[in-house]
């Protein structure tokens, strides 16, 4: 089994409401596309952490799901997220635990 933990400049797109750019949007769904689309981890789970789900306008993991055009990937989860608090974290975890675990 292999684990590898990507945080790339891809989680650098601030994707709450009025913050995000929509070049900031376009660059970051490319950016997975091209990671996911090499050889190594063209299998992959990809777990996203859809963080700051405190502030009013951040976008849902649905909205977050479509912008990333990630229904066209092997296997992906988005967690609602908000760090500071914690809230999110041991879920997103525990998905990608029980992934692991049917291999």
């Amino acid at each position: 089994m292999h684990v590898q933990l990507i945080n790339d400049s891809v989680s650098k797109a601030d994707l709450c409401g009025g913050q995000y750019r929509q070049g900031a949007i376009v660059e970051a769904r490319e950016e997975l596309h091209q990671l996911v689309a090499e050889d190594e981890l063209r299998n992959a789970m990809l777990l996203v952490f859809a963080n700051k789900q405190d502030l009013p306008d951040a976008m849902t993991t649905m909205e977050i799901t479509e912008v990333l055009d990630l229904h066209n990937l092997h296997k992906w989860f988005v967690q609602s997220t908000c760090a500071p608090r914690g809230h999110g974290l041991f879920e997103g975890l525990q998905w990608l635990s029980t992934e692991l675990q049917k291999m």
